[in-house]
């Protein structure tokens, strides 16, 4: 019962940084450190040893480092909306999931959702000429940008869900 309740907890913090992600397209600093602050509350019922909570520090470290590369390069090009919420929320998440199998789980998912949203975008990109696609985009908030006389259609999208989801199934599946 006891290894159940950091669990639930983690559960529960990731679905309410999924929902405020959903509703503002931002995951505040708060909720962020509310999953760190739990972390270190539930590390002791966890019954992680020093070695594996260095370890799970080194995780959150690196997944924070690797995606805040990714969100550079996305600024500096404008090619990806990846934000600094997004990027703290990974460290969050690697922080909890430490190296091992839940991280593997948790790349397998965050993979296969991410192929999914990238199947998504590239639907609401073909709304243009597919009226009937519109309907789809609750998820994917879009903004019909003009450039000069060009008009594109860009796509904001809440990262936040496909790392929650990933979480979660890494979380429950390991």
């Amino acid at each position: 019962m006891v290894e159940l309740f950091p669990k639930v907890i983690f559960t529960g913090l990731l679905l309410v940084a999924l929902v405020i992600d959903v509703r503002s397209l931002r995951l505040p600093n708060r909720v962020v450190f509310l999953i760190i602050g739990a972390f270190i509350i539930c590390a002791p019922l966890r019954q992680l040893s020093l070695d594996d909570t260095l370890v799970h520090l080194a995780t959150g470290a690196g997944l924070f480092g690797a995606l805040f590369a990714v969100a550079l390069f996305g600024a500096l090009t404008s090619s990806l909306p990846l934000g600094g919420g997004d990027v703290k929320f990974a460290g969050a998440i690697g922080l909890w999931l430490g190296f091992g199998h839940p991280f593997f789980v948790f790349v397998a998912w965050l993979l296969i959702l991410l192929v999914a949203l990238i199947a998504f975008i590239v639907a609401l990109a073909m709304s243009r000429q597919f009226p009937f696609v519109m309907p789809l985009t609750g998820i994917v908030w879009v903004d019909d940008v003009t450039l000069g006389t060009v008009s594109i259609r860009k796509a904001r999208v809440p990262f936040g869900v496909p790392l929650a989801l990933a979480a979660i199934a890494a979380t429950w599946l390991s």
